[in-house]
């Protein structure tokens, strides 16, 4: 709770519009602020997938002057334009990029919604260029939550999923397949629930972590 209020404030102070769901200004935040200190505005190329229409980090990007955004969503209608920040209805795990095309690549609370690992990280690899980061985040959990038949946001989306240490550590190890390693170790502590999804009542916090594709 302390560090989703550290991270509300942190968004407050830089003059950007919180996410709605106060818990989301932490990996929203985290994410932004990673690409602020090692991205450049002109010329980094960036990424949102599952970003919908809700999606913070590329309006708070486009505000600090950043010039090359796109945004992708199965749920969209078809593609768009609001102000510099493309959007397009593409599937996160068969794009229509092209190769070692983006510099940063955000992912904020998609994997857990019917994401198949191999293929989401098969797709970020390819879309990477060398060096290339992927900020993601997910719903998270040590011990196990029964999220079977659940379908948050319909079945076309895929059934909802709450990650283990179990499964982080092994979507980081098949990460290596694909060229793609962890810039640092994963922070596994946790202390409270900080998310409650009152559509499927169900409490659990968010795990962030960044891989970095192989030079």
């Amino acid at each position: 709770e302390e560090e989703v209020e550290e991270s509300f404030q942190n968004v407050k102070k830089l003059k950007l519009e919180p996410h709605n769901d106060r818990p989301k200004n932490w990996d929203c935040y985290r994410a932004f602020s990673f690409i602020l200190r090692h991205g450049n505005n002109k010329e980094s190329k960036i990424l949102d997938v599952g970003s919908a229409d809700y999606g913070v980090i590329l309006p708070w990007l486009e505000l600090y002057g950043f010039l090359n955004l796109y945004g992708i969503d199965i749920s969209f209608k078809n593609d768009f334009q609001k102000g510099k920040i493309r959007y397009y209805k593409q599937n996160l795990q068969k794009t229509k990029f092209p190769s070692n095309f983006f510099d940063f690549i955000t992912s904020i609370s998609v994997i857990e919604h019917g994401v198949k690992i191999d293929a989401y990280l098969k797709e970020m690899s390819r879309l990477l260029k060398r060096d290339g980061y992927l900020l993601t985040s997910t719903d998270y959990w040590p011990k196990p939550i029964d999220t079977k038949g659940f379908y948050p946001y319909g079945k076309e989306l895929g059934e909802m999923k709450i990650f283990m240490r179990e499964d982080i550590e092994e979507l980081v190890w098949k990460a290596q397949e694909y060229e793609l390693e962890l810039i640092e170790p994963i922070d596994f502590s946790y202390k409270d629930k900080v998310v409650y999804w009152r559509r499927v009542d169900k409490k659990f916090t968010y795990i962030f972590f960044i891989l970095k594709k192989k030079t």
